[in-house]
């Protein structure tokens, strides 16, 4: 008799909790959206979901884990749209611009969908964004990997400088953008004026 293979049990519960946890961050977003990141509780996110709130608790035991996703779901959303908009540039300083406008637009367009201000104070979100500083720079840097080394090749960086070097600096320069007011030269509403503005001058310090 021929044997029966049996069914991928395992494959089929990681699917399952792929497809729960997507329904679960989709309703998150759309509750930040319509009671703003501060109001949103796990029970609403149940009820916008159509879950239990134990299903959700099952996912996301409580809010700071629940808001720790979804900013990484947001943070790969930008990768995503950067590494996008970088292929169609030429020279560091352009890509540095392109991911600059992406990170900034995406982050506005985030903070109007959740209601979020740059003045709004929520205990939770902050805590889990100051956790994630040091994360996030590392994962930027790791990202701004090949383009550093392509502009390196092409002769655009000082001889002086590392690539790590060139790295970080990029990194911690793109991480205070997200947060800096408006000055002279840029307005923080505008994706291209920052973008501008950031390119040209941190590339002074490392362009050859």
């Amino acid at each position: 008799m021929a044997s029966v293979e049996a069914p991928d049990v395992t494959g089929s519960a990681a699917e399952l909790r792929r497809v729960r946890e997507e329904e679960i961050l989709q309703a998150a977003l759309a509750c930040f959206a319509r009671f703003g990141m501060q109001k949103t509780t796990l029970q609403d996110v149940a009820d916008a979901a159509g879950l239990s709130r134990a299903t959700v608790y099952r996912y996301f035991p409580d809010r700071a884990v629940l808001i720790e996703a979804v900013t990484a779901r947001a943070a790969n959303d930008i990768y995503e749209q950067a590494a996008a908009a970088a292929a169609r540039c030429h020279t560091l300083e352009e890509q540095i611009a392109a991911f600059v406008e992406v990170q900034v637009r995406v982050t506005i367009e985030q903070r109007a969908r959740a209601r979020i201000r740059a003045f709004d104070s929520d205990d939770v979100f902050l805590h889990t964004y100051l956790e994630r500083v040091d994360e996030s720079a590392q994962t930027r840097a790791r990202f701004l990997e090949p383009y550093v080394e392509a502009a390196r090749a092409r002769g655009e960086l000082r001889p002086d400088v590392t690539d790590a070097e060139v790295r970080e600096w990029i990194s911690v320069a793109m991480c205070s953008m997200i947060i800096w007011p408006s000055g002279t030269f840029f307005d923080a509403e505008d994706p291209a004026s920052i973008s501008r503005f950031f390119a040209r001058n941190i590339c002074r310090g490392i362009i050859a």
